[in-house]
């Protein structure tokens, strides 16, 4: 379905629903399959009904918290992961885990459901509550056996949700780091093979702004796959680039892709200016087309969910399965399946989240950290580069390999 004009407004109204700005154009799929006027006859109850499944179907503590799991590593936090100690570590911090306090809900429900379950036992037991035999083995289930051989069809199912999440967030981490790669390539190339003008004050202008529009890139699509994220503002705040090409910037819907254009015309200009070699200004320009596959690589994993069938009917088999739990735990461990069955609706509900969490890569990578390592780099090269290289050649000056 083709969003019209008015829908793009609404659009700008509410930036939570329409997530990483859709524009017109896009074809989305909305949550009902009737058709959407156009113009002012924009549908008034599609638009509530959205409204309410926004403010329903997000859980404000875990969407807040997904912040916190971009961890970067260095060596001291290396050496901490891999002691011993790592076991009482996390068995101690169990409780502050905010893995345990995102499933706290269904956790409760489990633990009340085992309490309903004992209590009712235990009625029986003392016969104040009479039900006929053939109703009791129906609602008081007291074997382990239809457990026993649904296990491993829900193992299957946890395998592949944890596989499948996994493998999108590894392709993620791929794209950033090959991101970090291609942008220092990029500037190198250009630093190094930039024409030597006869105004110096042109050279400098070019290499300036190279450096600034690869960097500006990075968080350009660092904010285009992240929800209310104002890329403009964001390169205001570092002084990235200058107000012109903010102004510029903020005219465009995707950023990202405006970015590139602007590379693509820098290699353009240069190759006006006679750059010295044909073949690198074919490298650069292929450094710029790799920076679009990532950029279409990460709108593919951003916009394409594992297939929903599965995450449904993972989520109804785990909620039937551990709902099933007590009454056949009850038989042999009586009121010790209270715990029991929070216990292991604990690590079952724990895996299927940990792959919900990893789906959706690019608000739990520390894309922060990766962009301000670009930023870093390239100005390191650009104003040390040369540098370095004229303190350690005491045989061959510098200036010559520019000649």
């Amino acid at each position: 379905m083709v969003i019209t004009e008015a829908e793009n407004s609404f659009q700008r109204e509410e930036p939570g629903f329409w997530r990483h700005g859709l524009g017109v154009g896009d074809i989305v799929e909305l949550y009902h399959s009737s058709t959407v006027s156009s113009g002012d006859d924009f549908d008034l109850y599609s638009k509530r009904r959205r409204n309410f499944k926004r403010i329903y179907s997000r859980d404000e503590y875990k969407e807040s918290s997904r912040k916190l799991f971009r961890t970067v590593f260095d060596f001291d936090n290396w050496a901490e992961h891999r002691a011993t100690t790592r076991y009482l570590r996390h068995i101690s911090g169990i409780f502050d885990s905010r893995l345990v306090r995102g499933l706290s809900t269904p956790l409760v429900s489990v633990a009340m459901l085992a309490t309903v379950v004992a209590i009712g036992h235990e009625l029986l037991h003392y016969k104040v509550l009479v039900i006929p035999e053939g109703l009791k083995d129906v609602l008081f289930l007291n074997s382990a056996l239809p457990m026993s051989l649904t296990s491993s069809i829900l193992g299957l199912l946890l395998v592949f949700r944890t596989n499948s999440s996994y493998s999108r967030w590894l392709d993620a981490r791929k794209n950033w780091g090959l991101l970090t790669n291609r942008s220092r390539d990029i500037v190198r190339q250009g630093l190094t093979w930039l024409p030597q003008s006869n105004d110096e004050s042109t050279s400098r202008m070019y290499a300036g702004m190279l450096c600034r529009w690869v960097v500006a890139f990075s968080y350009c699509l660092k904010c285009h796959l992240r929800e209310n994220e104002d890329a403009v503002e964001k390169l205001r705040q570092l002084e990235i680039l200058h107000e012109n090409e903010l102004d510029a910037l903020s005219r465009v819907r995707h950023k990202p892709m405006y970015a590139i254009q602007v590379l693509s015309m820098l290699v353009r200009r240069l190759s006006e200016m006679n750059m010295r070699s044909d073949m690198i200004l074919q490298s650069m320009d292929s450094n710029i087309t790799q920076l679009e596959d990532i950029c279409g690589s990460c709108e593919r994993i951003l916009r394409t969910p594992i297939p929903l069938s599965y995450t449904r009917h993972t989520s109804r088999f785990m909620i039937i399965w551990l709902s099933l739990l007590p009454f056949a735990l009850w038989e042999s461990c009586g009121w010790g399946m209270i715990p029991l069955s929070v216990a292991i609706s604990l690590l079952t509900l724990g895996v299927e989240e940990i792959g919900v969490i990893i789906e959706e890569p690019f608000s739990v990578l520390p894309l922060e950290r990766i962009c301000a390592t670009i930023a870093s780099d390239i100005k390191e090269i650009r104003a040390h580069g040369s540098q370095a290289l004229d303190e350690s050649s005491d045989i061959i000056p510098v200036s010559t390999l520019f000649e």
